[in-house]
C-alpha cells in the first residue's frame, strides 16, 4: 500500500489519501445505487423519512390496482344490468302484444312461450353476473327440501308444521336468501298403514310431491326416505326426494325430515355411516326433527352431512317451529346482496374504502315476475305495471354503478396525482444528485492521483538522499 509506504515519514499525506479513498468509495457506492441514502449511518433522519414515504407509495400502487378493480367489477355489472334491461324491454313488448284483444288465446300461449324463455334468459344473466365467486345481481341460492311424515301417528305434528312454514319461509327472506324450496309429502309408513294427503301450507314450492313412492308393497319410512335421496339405494317410483331439483348454483343444499318415527330396519339393510356419506358426496346437509327416542336412527347421517337432530317435542309437535327456527339461523352466515368495498386509500379508516355497485336482486324472482302471466288478456294487462317496476329497478341500479364508476374514477386521478408527489418527493430525500457526486469523485480521484504522485515523487527523493548519503560515508 502507498498509505503503508508513507506511514513512517509523512502521517499528513497518508491522512489526505485516505480521506480521499473513503470518499470515492461514497460516491461509487451512490452512483451505482442511484441512492444517497444507503445506509442509516448516511442521513439517519432522511433515512426515516425516506422510509415513511416508500411505504405510503408502494401502499398506494396497492390502492391504485383496488380502483382498477373495482372499476372491472362495476364494467361487469353494468354489463350484466344492460342485457336484463334489454331482456325486459322485450318482455313489455310481449305484454303489450298480449293485451290486444286483436289476438287469440292460441297466439297469447305462444306469446307466453317466448316470455317464458325470455325471463329464463334474464336468470341466466343474473346468476351467471359475478366477479370472481361472489354474486353480483343475485342472492346465495340455498337448496331446502322438506320430507314431512303425513302418516296416521302424526296428529299435532302437521298442524304445528303448517303455522310454523310460513315464518321459516319468511326468515330466509329476511336474510337475503335465493331458497329453493321443496316439499315431499311422505307416507304411509309400515307401523300403522295410513295413508292421507295433508295440506301442509300456504306457501308456494317449487317442488311439490305428494307422494315419495313405495318401497316394494309397503310404504317408504323416514329412514328410507333418507336412502333414497342418498343414491346408497333406491326406491320403486317416481315421486321421490331427487325430484326436489337441487341447482347446481346452490350454496347450501338441506333436507329437513319431519317425522315421529325412526328406522324400520325390515324394509331397509343400508348402513347409518353409508347414508351419511352418500349424502355429503352429494352435499347434501340433514336436519331431523323427531322425537329423542328415535334420535339414534338419524344421529349418524345428521354428524356425517354436517346436519343437526332437533327435538320435535310432544305429541302435538311443540318443538318444530323452535327446530325450524334453529335450522334457519344455520344460514345467517351467508350474506344478501351487498356493495363491495373497494380499499382506494391508504388509510385504515372507513374513509379509506368506496363502496361500489347496485345490490340488487335482478332474478327474475327478486324482480317480482315469477307470476307473470300473458295466457289471458287480464294477465297481460297486469303485468305491463309489474314490468315497469322491474325496469325501473334495473335502470336505478345502473344510475347506482354509473356513479360507482364516477366515483371510482375521481379516486383514482386523486391517488395517481399523489403517488407522482410521493414519488418526487422521495426522490429529492433519497436520490444521489448525480452531476454534484460525478463532479465529487472526479476531483477525489485528482486528489487521490496527486496524493500518490506525491508520495512516489517523495519516495524517489528519500532513495536519492539515502544513496548520497551512503556514498558519501564509503
Amino acid at each position: 500500500m502507498i498509505t503503508a509506504g508513507l506511514s513512517s515519514f509523512d502521517p499528513t499525506l497518508q491522512r489526505s489519501l485516505r480521506q480521499t479513498l473513503r470518499r470515492t468509495r461514497v460516491s461509487l457506492t451512490q452512483l451505482s445505487s442511484g441512492r444517497r441514502i444507503n445506509k442509516a449511518a448516511d442521513d439517519a433522519a432522511g433515512s426515516a423519512i425516506a422510509d415513511s414515504i416508500d411505504s405510503n407509495a408502494r401502499s398506494r400502487r396497492v390502492a391504485i390496482r383496488n380502483i382498477g378493480d373495482g372499476l372491472s367489477a362495476l364494467d361487469v355489472t353494468d354489463s350484466g344490468l344492460s342485457q336484463i334491461a334489454e331482456r325486459l324491454k322485450r318482455a313489455r313488448s310481449l305484454a303489450i302484444q298480449a293485451s290486444s284483444e286483436t289476438l287469440d288465446d292460441r297466439g297469447r300461449q305462444m306469446v307466453q312461450t317466448e316470455l317464458d324463455e325470455t325471463l329464463d334468459g334474464v336468470d341466466n344473466v343474473a346468476y351467471s353476473t359475478m366477479w370472481g365467486d361472489t354474486p353480483l345481481l343475485s342472492m346465495p341460492q340455498v337448496d331446502v327440501g322438506l320430507i314431512v311424515d303425513v302418516s296416521g301417528s302424526m296428529g299435532g305434528e302437521i298442524a304445528e308444521v303448517k303455522s310454523a312454514i310460513s315464518s321459516f319461509v319468511d326468515a330466509f327472506t329476511t336474510m337475503e336468501l335465493d331458497v329453493g324450496l321443496g316439499l315431499a309429502e311422505m307416507g304411509p309408513d309400515a307401523i300403522d298403514g295410513v295413508k292421507r294427503t295433508a295440506d301442509i301450507a300456504d306457501v308456494d314450492f317449487d317442488e311439490a310431491l305428494d307422494d315419495l313412492g313405495v318401497w316394494g308393497v309397503v310404504g317408504m319410512d323416514p329412514y328410507s326416505a333418507l336412502l333414497n335421496t342418498s343414491g346408497a339405494d333406491d326406491a320403486t317410483g317416481e315421486n321421490d326426494p331427487d325430484r326436489f331439483g337441487w341447482r347446481a348454483g346452490a350454496q347450501r343444499k338441506v333436507l329437513i325430515l319431519i317425522t315421529d318415527t325412526g328406522r324400520e330396519s325390515k324394509l331397509v339393510s343400508t348402513s347409518d355411516s353409508a347414508v351419511g356419506a352418500a349424502l355429503a358426496a352429494r352435499g347434501i346437509e340433514v336436519h331431523t326433527i323427531n322425537p329423542p327416542s328415535k334420535d339414534g336412527a338419524f344421529s349418524t347421517i345428521a354428524s356425517d352431512t354436517g346436519g343437526t337432530v332437533q327435538d320435535i317435542g310432544s305429541s302435538s309437535g311443540s318443538g318444530i317451529p323452535t327446530a325450524l327456527d334453529n335450522i334457519a339461523a344455520s344460514f345467517a352466515d351467508l350474506a344478501g346482496i351487498e356493495q363491495l368495498e373497494v380499499q382506494a386509500d391508504i388509510g385504515s379508516g372507513a374513509s379509506s374504502r368506496i363502496a361500489i355497485g347496485a345490490p340488487v336482486d335482478a332474478t327474475v324472482r327478486g324482480l317480482g315476475l315469477s307470476d307473470v302471466d300473458l295466457s289471458t288478456i287480464t294477465g297481460a294487462r297486469d303485468s305491463i305495471e309489474v314490468l315497469d317496476t322491474a325496469l325501473d329497478t334495473i335502470n336505478r341500479a345502473r344510475a347506482q354503478v354509473g356513479g360507482s364508476t364516477r366515483r371510482l374514477e375521481h379516486a383514482l386521478n386523486y391517488e395517481e396525482n399523489t403517488l407522482v408527489n410521493e414519488q418526487a418527493s422521495l426522490s429529492r430525500v433519497r436520490d444521489v444528485d448525480m452531476a454534484r457526486v460525478t463532479a465529487e469523485l472526479a476531483k477525489d480521484q485528482i486528489l487521490q492521483q496527486a496524493a500518490m504522485a506525491v508520495g512516489a515523487q517523495m519516495r524517489a527523493g528519500h532513495k536519492q538522499t539515502l544513496s548520497s548519503l551512503l556514498a558519501s560515508i564509503g
